[in-house]
């Protein structure tokens, strides 16, 4: 651990869904009090994929929306952790999509 706000470590290995899991070594970071989903490109558009999110271009930073009414049967994401990925850290959707209905006025949730 870096600090009490940022948490790093290696993951043996990630997926979503029905996705094929990702099993490279990588550092990770579990940043406390910040929202949205960062990591290699290919990686993160398969959790959009894997969860239906609708793209939305804006020209100060581009998001990403589920259906809150769907949070329910998204799947989770699953992170191997340890050494030889011997452990498992599951995120399900309720923990990984923010909802922004009451702040927008929309049906709409957000990962952004």
């Amino acid at each position: 651990m870096t600090s009490l706000d940022i948490w790093q470590f290696q993951i043996a290995g990630f997926s979503v869904g029905s996705s094929v899991p990702n099993r490279r070594k990588r550092p990770a970071a579990v940043i406390f009090n910040f929202f949205g989903i960062f990591g290699p490109t290919g990686n993160v558009q398969n959790i959009y994929d894997q969860v239906g999110a609708q793209y939305h271009p804006n020209a100060d930073h581009d998001y990403y929306t589920v259906a809150c009414d769907g949070v329910g049967s998204m799947p989770d994401l699953v992170f191997k952790v340890g050494a030889a990925g011997e452990n498992e850290i599951r995120v399900k959707a309720r923990d990984y999509v923010q909802d922004w209905s009451d702040m927008v006025g929309l049906g709409v949730c957000g990962d952004y």
